[in-house]
């Protein structure tokens, strides 16, 4: 499974391999897990001409761009990422995993999504998994108020602007605040007392508004 290279008879070998095109949706900081191999450089077996080709590195760009529908050579700008090396190479007896993290930002004022790229130029390569994603703050529901899913913030934290419930009513007419961190948390604002109140007739029951019965 996964994508694998190994050219070390071509000379100045270079290979592109390109993932589809990855809607950012709006998110400032993108995490990426990649887990690979690579085959270390056996002097034992090579001769001089395929060990001068041989690397154990490869590099890594993205790539922004507005849809799925750019060509393979564009005129946007590749972003080195890294240049990577395993921790740990491969020989003919023995199987070692790497993994590698990284932080994508994207310009939010930008474009839509972006494209990864690796670029190999002589090393025995094997992409075993990528993993894309970003972290969020989740809906909640919080002292009467609820406040919206909210992507995380490129900075430590952000405001978020909730509502109160139908049941309830701000305590000051201002609206409920939360911030959202950036890995993707809730941090109440304020002293924690609630900020918004039942409306006359209804009974708060688990922070929620409740309709008052009549005995």
């Amino acid at each position: 499974l996964g994508y694998h290279v190994c050219d070390r008879v071509t000379r100045r070998p270079s290979h592109w391999l390109r993932t589809p095109f990855i809607d950012r949706r709006n998110a400032t900081i993108v995490q990426m897990e990649l887990i690979f191999t690579i085959l270390e450089c056996d002097t034992a077996v090579m001769d001089s001409d395929n060990l001068s080709n041989c690397k154990e590195t490869f590099d890594l760009y993205y790539m922004e761009a507005d849809d799925d529908f750019q060509p393979w050579h564009s005129n946007y700008k590749k972003i080195k990422l890294s240049k990577i090396a395993g921790e740990g190479l491969l020989s003919d007896a023995v199987q070692h995993n790497n993994s590698k993290h990284f932080d994508i930002r994207p310009d939010p004022r930008n474009l839509k999504g972006f494209y990864i790229y690796f670029h190999d130029e002589g090393a025995c390569i094997r992409i075993v998994s990528i993993k894309i994603y970003y972290n969020y703050c989740p809906e909640i529901g919080h002292h009467l108020a609820v406040f919206p899913s909210t992507i995380a913030p490129h900075d430590v934290i952000q405001s978020v602007e909730g509502a109160c419930i139908p049941t309830a009513v701000a305590v000051k007419g201002a609206a409920p605040l939360h911030h959202c961190t950036h890995k993707g948390e809730w941090y109440e604002v304020g002293d924690g007392r609630p900020v918004c109140m039942c409306l006359p007739g209804t009974e708060e029951v688990r922070s929620v508004g409740k309709e008052g019965q009549t005995h």
